[in-house]
């Protein structure tokens, strides 16, 4: 079909007058003007069904080379498909160039590693905020939400702008390595000073990444740092192990009361009660300071915990002698939601 037979039948199916073929030695007829409404009307009509075909759904990606013809308030540059503002918060998505990334809920084993690699970070002393799963618009195209996230976590709605100067990343067994390594790519390039990849399958290990720099890989018993953003060293370990994670918060929590470790404590207490003991015998002396300094790292690790301790429980502590059952209570300080956990069973 030509193109005089193609333009006819749609002029018939949208009711428009028959247009008169124009040969080589046409000259402006009399009807020019009626041809003239008909071809604007014509246009009008397609530029019409145009616009409808490529409206803007919410949360729908925009139909490719066709940009914004929705309401705007400012221009939006050109994008592959979703802006930002497109994701609402709280939903399993993030974007990389406009292309929307499912993030799947995690596992029993990612949960729970993910959990134990908040405590070291979040308790270093020089750190002021942590996020988990906080969602960073990178670009106007590019929104990513690292499992843990410290620094920049403003506590205020919506998504954050920038990125975390120091962003980790579980891979567990269900990970995209295509797009975990695009998502590395786009915080460094965001301005995100180390990114972090804790692997969880097969030889549990941590890769670091930095910007133009080659990746490195720590294993089990080597140290990470951070500059900059840690204060203190962390051990690879402490990113999923319990008891590691536990000893490191500890350390934390004990230097942002002033003190290098539990040890120094101990040893201020048992000083304490040694000069005491004089007057009251040796060994009671140096019974009654072990008691005293088990008793007094108790409390500072309380305190440092944000518990609330009133006079009742200082005297309860206060008057405990048995050392294991104090040991006991400064072990589930460290971890426990509420004064009753500490005590619990006693």
């Amino acid at each position: 079909m030509g193109t005089y037979e193609a333009q006819e039948r749609l002029r018939r199916s949208n009711g428009l007058p028959r247009c008169q073929p124009r040969g080589p030695s046409w000259h402006r007829p009399a009807h020019h003007a009626a041809h003239e409404a008909a071809d604007h009307s014509l246009n009008a009509h397609k530029q019409g069904l145009f616009r409808r075909r490529t409206r803007v759904v919410p949360g729908m990606a925009r139909t490719s080379g066709v940009g914004y013809s929705g309401p705007m308030s400012a221009p939006r540059p050109v994008s592959k498909g979703l802006f930002v503002d497109d994701i609402r918060e709280g939903s399993r998505s993030e974007l990389s160039e406009g292309r929307r990334v499912y993030c799947a809920p995690a596992g029993g084993q990612h949960a729970d590693a993910n959990s134990m690699g908040t405590l070291p970070l979040s308790t270093d002393p020089a750190v002021k905020e942590v996020g988990v799963d906080a969602g960073y618009a990178l670009r106007d195209d590019v929104l990513r939400a690292p499992d843990i996230a410290v620094g920049n976590v403003p506590v205020r709605p919506g998504w954050i702008a920038g990125a975390p100067p120091l962003a980790v990343e579980y891979a567990d067994t269900g990970t995209d390595e295509q797009d975990l390594q695009t998502k590395i790519q786009e915080l460094l390039a965001a301005g995100t000073r180390y990114v972090w990849v804790v692997r969880l399958v097969g030889l549990r290990r941590v890769e670091v990444y930095e910007p133009g720099a080659v990746m490195q890989r720590y294993t089990p018993g080597q140290i990470l740092a951070a500059p900059g953003v840690l204060q203190n060293p962390v051990r690879v370990e402490a990113l999923w192990d319990r008891e590691a994670a536990m000893e490191a918060a500890l350390h934390n929590l004990l230097q942002r009361q002033g003190y290098g470790s539990i040890g120094e404590i101990r040893a201020e207490a048992e000083a304490q009660g040694e000069a005491r003991g004089k007057a009251e015998g040796e060994a009671e002396g140096r019974a009654k300071g072990n008691a005293d300094g088990e008793a007094r790292s108790l409390l500072t690790v309380l305190i440092a915990r944000g518990f609330v301790v009133d006079d009742a429980t200082r005297d309860r502590i206060a008057s405990c002698q048995d050392l294991a059952v104090l040991t006991a209570w400064i072990a589930r300080a460290a971890t426990a939601t509420d004064l009753a956990q500490v005590f619990a069973g006693a």
